[in-house]
């Protein structure tokens, strides 16, 4: 049993070093845990909804997207250092988050909400393109 998780774990992911897993629940709490002797608890978030999708930026250390059933996409970089200055944008989209992921070199995030798909730059600042999947297929 994972302290803090409060329903049924709907996603989870490693960091792509394996350092860190981050999990999340259908009571929208983001629990990060350090993958070493005892796995310590590292950061707890409350994202007020479900959570249906984690991404780690593969690019940046400590840094994952997260994707919630309210239409909030989160970008959290957190510190480890004694300071913990933790850094956490939010960006909303009109439906339901299904899915969230995040290119090779960690410049785009993909996130999927309602029949639609947003690349947007890894800040929240732009979005790039929208793509939306009706009955006749993609239309941008």
């Amino acid at each position: 049993k994972l302290p803090l998780i409060t329903a049924v774990v709907g996603t989870m992911q490693f960091s792509p070093n394996g350092r860190y897993l981050a999990v999340g629940d259908d009571d929208g709490n983001l629990l990060i845990r350090e993958t070493i002797k005892n796995w310590p608890r590292i950061r707890y978030y409350q994202t007020g909804a479900e959570i249906r999708g984690i991404a780690w930026d593969p690019s940046t250390p400590r840094t994952l997207f997260v994707g919630s059933r309210n239409g909030n996409a989160h970008m959290i970089t957190f510190d480890v250092s004694l300071a913990k200055r933790d850094v956490a944008l939010v960006a909303s989209f009109d439906s339901c988050i299904h899915a969230v992921a995040v290119n090779e070199c960690g410049t785009q995030v993909a996130i999927a909400y309602g029949l639609k798909v947003a690349v947007v730059e890894r800040s929240f600042d732009d979005i790039l393109l929208v793509v939306f999947f009706g009955t006749r297929g993609m239309m941008y």
